[in-house]
């Protein structure tokens, strides 16, 4: 599975995803999207589109039931696809970023 359709079906399905959503699930997928976008296969403007719409749906509470993550786990895992947007192996990205 790639990684538009992963996010697609995130975003179809969030609501039955989280009822299922646990922590070594989390894990699972976020060090998956992170190997993806680090991987280079992906453009920049992609790959910041996938942690931002990623992160949207780790840092949105109402789909986490509190007895499954506590709140800093999902900031924590959020940030990691952040930073692996943010910071790319390449340096091409840092011409492009605001001065």
């Amino acid at each position: 599975m790639n990684l538009e359709t992963l996010l697609f079906q995130l975003h179809q399905h969030r609501e039955s995803i989280s009822e299922n959503l646990d922590e070594s699930l989390c894990k699972e997928l976020v060090s998956h999207i992170k190997a993806v976008i680090r991987s280079g296969n992906l453009s920049n403007e992609f790959s910041f589109f996938c942690g931002k719409h990623l992160s949207q749906f780790v840092n949105a509470e109402k789909y986490f039931p509190g007895d499954k993550l506590s709140e800093s786990d999902v900031e924590t895992y959020a940030n990691e696809i952040i930073e692996a947007v943010e910071q790319p192996d390449s340096e091409e990205s840092h011409e492009d970023k605001d001065q």
